[in-house]
This record gives structure tokens, C-alpha cells and sequence, in this order.
């Protein structure tokens, strides 16, 4: 009866996860890292790792078309916190409440900058 059991439940598993559909190959642009994803209106939004944010968007969550950034003409006031011009904002998070986005991101000075290297 245990056996019946297992085999039932692995059958139920292997049912559920072939039913589910493939969504295909992923095109556009796909230089992505540490991406948030936010859901509206039947529009997903991709926001990544990079100089301003930038902000992708797809509705079927396989072509992605880059849609701009954050701050398109860069975040100038990180620079004090970045040890650079302009440099990349790290894994942003991403809500959608009262009909706008909210994002934050890790501005920060690389440890690879900072470190005494003998």
C-alpha cells in the first residue's frame, strides 16, 4: 500500500510538471543580472544590474525589449559612494502600489577597490 502511494503521488508530480507549457526561447535583450521582476497590466518589467538601472519589458516573458532606465542620464549623486562616474547599481528590487513603481537598489563600492593588495 506504501508503494501504491509513493507511485500515485510521483505519478501526480510527473503529470503536473509536464502539463505545464514551455514558454519558449528567451530573445531580445537578455544581458541581464540580478533582475527584480514587477507584474502590471499584462506587462512584466525586468529591472537589472548596470549604470542607471535599466528597465526591460515583455508580455509573454520571452522577448524582452530594453525600455530605457531609472535615470537615463545616470545617477551622478552615487558617485561618492561608488568610487566611480556613473557606475553600476546592483540588484534592484522592484513594487508596484497606488499606480507607480517603487525600486531601490545597492549602491556601493566594490570590495576589489578597497582592498590593500600586497
Amino acid at each position: 500500500m506504501m508503494m501504491f502511494k509513493l507511485f500515485a503521488s510521483l505519478a501526480a508530480l510527473v503529470t503536473t510538471v509536464i502539463a505545464q507549457p514551455y514558454p519558449g526561447a528567451v530573445t531580445g535583450y537578455t544581458a541581464v543580472h540580478d533582475p527584480a521582476v514587477c507584474k502590471v497590466n499584462g506587462v512584466y518589467y525586468i529591472y537589472t544590474t548596470g549604470v542607471g538601472l535599466p528597465v526591460l519589458t515583455s508580455t509573454d516573458r520571452t522577448a524582452w525589449t530594453l525600455a530605457g532606465k531609472v535615470w537615463p542620464n545616470g545617477a551622478s549623486w552615487t558617485d561618492a559612494y561608488t568610487g566611480a562616474s556613473n557606475a553600476n547599481l546592483w540588484a534592484p528590487k522592484c513594487v508596484y502600489a497606488n499606480n507607480q513603481f517603487y525600486v531601490s537598489g545597492v549602491i556601493a563600492k566594490p570590495l576589489w577597490r578597497t582592498c590593500d593588495r600586497d
